[in-house]
């Protein structure tokens, strides 16, 4: 397909995928880098992130205090707390089947590399 039949929701979906590339090919060329998935954090950070990768140990206090910072949402108000199980389901039952389409076709092979290079690390491999 050229460029422009593509619909809104595939060029959206390539979008996405082109920011996703960069840290792809990173990653690919220095082998120094680490895949981790949002919905991991902050548990990634303080379990093995800080101690395994950077060598910096994390002491109770550290963790709480990581801990905290992590339940201020991002995107929200000032005083909005992180909701822990985020909304990610409630956002994929509300997208259309072109999004999901658009998702599967330009999306999904990023997605699937850059988890597939978290499990190295995550399940000791």
């Amino acid at each position: 397909r050229t460029m422009k039949e593509l619909s809104h929701e595939d060029h959206c979906a390539l979008h996405l995928a082109s920011i996703c590339q960069p840290s792809i090919d990173e990653q690919l060329k220095s082998q120094t880098g680490r895949m981790v998935n949002y919905a991991e954090l902050p548990g990634a950070l303080v379990d093995d992130i800080f101690p395994n990768h950077f060598g910096i140990p994390v002491a109770e206090v550290e963790r709480q205090n990581i801990e905290e910072v992590c339940t201020h949402y991002s995107k929200g108000k000032r005083d909005k707390k992180w909701n822990e199980k985020g909304d990610s389901d409630k956002k994929e039952k509300m997208a259309s089947e072109a999004v999901k389409e658009a998702s599967r076709v330009f999306l999904a092979p990023s997605y699937e590399w850059l988890e597939k290079e978290n499990r190295k690390f995550s399940s000791g491999s």
